[in-house]
């Protein structure tokens, strides 16, 4: 959650001014809200969230024969597979009992372009995360965090050429707060102090999340899967092809 805190602030005041401007639009996006994430582990919101559909009996079967080595994920623990069109990677665990595949990976255990060991590591990877990505909490700090994650968007070009002018930033920063000292302002002088430890704090606290995220799917890897086959998916070329999933970026959770 403490990467999030930018976030939550910046979301915050963009609501505060929403508010000020139109109280009846954000009572309707408010309930919204409140809709989207008491239905967060539903059928319908997997197939909002991610353009899913359930997967047919041959796609089922496909892919779960390829998860049979993985003792967890055999009989009445087999989960419930959807495949999304819409996906950033190529697997994502909605809950601890929903996957939802991408049609590519379908396709590549299909023809057996694809090892089934690394089928399991890319499941299990995602599995971890579960708990994570069924939270309606971290649901709701999601949605609180829409307005800030749609400015970003907008500002990523500027976001770039900030980046690689952060040093000069830094110059202006010092400058400016020197010249609001002189003057006694004392709210902008905050202001900025804030921005400044968000620009500091924020980095650091994302790249702690993927630390973790990292670390939790390594985990989930050694519990349910024998130490000679993670030998086997690092030596593999077929690793090579299912650890190249389409880019994704879990930081929001």
């Amino acid at each position: 959650m403490r990467s999030q805190i930018t976030a939550g602030v910046v979301s915050g005041l963009i609501w505060l001014i929403v508010d000020g401007l139109a109280p009846g639009l954000l009572v309707s996006l408010l309930s919204a809200v409140i809709v989207t994430v008491a239905g967060w582990r539903s059928g319908l919101m997997v197939r909002c969230r991610s353009g899913a559909r359930r997967a047919t009996d041959d796609e089922a079967a496909i892919l779960l024969r390829a998860l049979v080595p993985v003792a967890g994920l055999r009989g009445r623990n087999q989960p419930l597979v959807w495949v999304g069109d819409r996906l950033s990677c190529d697997v994502r665990a909605f809950d601890e009992r929903t996957l939802v595949v991408s049609a590519r990976l379908v396709d590549l255990v299909r023809h057996g372009r694809i090892a089934d060991l690394a089928v399991c590591e890319l499941v299990l990877r995602a599995f971890a995360l579960a708990p994570v990505r069924r939270s309606r909490l971290v649901a709701a700090v999601q949605l609180f965090c829409l307005p800030r994650a749609a400015l970003a968007f907008v500002a990523r070009p500027a976001g770039l050429l900030a980046g690689r002018l952060r040093p000069l930033a830094w110059v202006f920063a010092l400058l400016a707060a020197g010249d609001l000292y002189r003057r006694g302002e004392w709210f902008p002088m905050v202001l900025l102090a804030l921005v400044a430890i968000a620009t500091v704090t924020t980095p650091r606290f994302d790249r702690a999340w993927a630390i973790r995220r990292q670390a939790m799917a390594e985990e989930a890897v050694r519990r349910h899967l024998p130490c000679q086959t993670s030998d086997q998916l690092r030596s593999g070329t077929d690793r090579a092809i299912a650890a190249s999933p389409k880019s994704t970026r879990e930081g929001g959770s």
